[in-house]
């Protein structure tokens, strides 16, 4: 039996406020690796070996403006805590059959903020960049994913695959 899912909506927290209306869009972390090519004799192609994350970066868009959202993006030297609760629909061929949680964590220093773009009788228009070191995607109340820049941890569902670099390095 085939399953689909659709995102339904969302609402997104800061620091424990919610700021459902406020932001129109969120724009979640990339997973983006650095990689060292290697190239052997004998091999016939080039074998690319992920080495360590990019920026993991999250967007956010405004409806309008919100003065908690204003002050945490203000201050580079705070750390914020963003959480994003979107409804997935779960949908089989005999039509919707439940109501799902995605949940993301997201822990991170606003670093670029735009203090927008004001004409009368429109809506306003500013997007917050956030540099994340700490992300966490929860599905059905169960783990998917969760990286920890400073610690550093990078588990994928339950198994954790920097456990034993961790271990190695006396962390």
């Amino acid at each position: 039996m085939g399953v689909s899912y659709s995102l339904e909506n969302a609402t997104v927290w800061l620091n424990g406020t919610s700021l459902a209306g406020h932001v129109s869009e969120i724009e979640l972390p990339e997973l983006n690796f650095n990689t060292i090519d290697r190239e052997g004799l004998g091999d016939i192609g080039v074998l690319q070996l992920p080495t360590r994350l990019e920026e993991l970066e999250c967007t956010l868009t405004w409806t309008d403006w919100n003065p908690e959202l204003a002050m945490a993006a203000a201050n580079p030297w705070a750390v914020a805590k963003i959480q994003v609760r979107a409804v997935v629909g779960e949908h089989t061929p005999q039509g919707k059959v439940a109501d799902q949680l995605l949940k993301v964590d997201l822990t991170g220093r606003f670093l670029q903020n735009q203090l927008g773009t004001i004409s009368p009788n429109e809506a306003l228009d500013v997007e917050t960049m956030m540099s994340c070191i700490y992300v966490k995607q929860v599905w059905k109340n169960a783990p998917m994913l969760e990286i920890d820049i400073q610690t550093p941890t990078y588990r994928v569902g339950d198994v954790d695959l920097l456990e034993t670099a961790r271990a190695l390095m006396g962390r």
